[in-house]
């Protein structure tokens, strides 16, 4: 009895673990990895910082072109969200970029996560004007790219 007892104990440890150690460690690579200036990012028209009067807060809000931007309080442009490839990161990155377009544009210093919908992340950040860029991988296939505040 005491053998099952201390074995139930130990698959219990196990599966507890392993709901901590995936947003550990999602939090060490983010916390550890070096600056990208990304101040200078832009979809279009649209960059973060820009005000859009006519959108309501903490919303996505679709563009022209299929892509989505979302605003705080005030009406700035807090996050956008590139889901097609009609648009590019400042005429450059798009949905159809590679992993190698994306190193040889923004550098090698990426964090990366895995999040609770299955996507593998790659991210660069710019912790000086706290700002990211998030690359969502769904089976090696680019699906998403969201430029964001940290705090969206």
């Amino acid at each position: 009895m005491k053998k099952i007892i201390i074995c139930i104990i130990f698959m219990m440890t196990i599966i507890v673990g392993l709901f901590f150690i995936q947003p550990l460690k999602n939090q060490i690579s983010f916390l550890t990895v070096k600056n990208t200036n990304l101040t200078e990012l832009k979809v279009g028209h649209l960059k973060l910082g820009l005000k859009k009067e006519k959108s309501s807060e903490n919303e996505w809000m679709k563009t022209s072109n299929s892509n989505y931007f979302k605003v705080n309080r005030r009406k700035e442009i807090v996050a956008i969200s590139l889901e097609n490839n009609q648009s590019n990161i400042n005429n450059t990155i798009n949905i159809h970029s590679t992993k190698k377009d994306i190193y040889d544009y923004f550098g090698e210093n990426t964090y990366g996560r895995d999040d609770d919908q299955g996507y593998n992340i790659i991210g660069y950040k710019d912790s000086e004007h706290d700002i990211k860029i998030e690359f969502f991988y769904l089976d090696k296939n680019l699906e998403r790219i969201i430029i964001s505040e940290f705090k969206e």
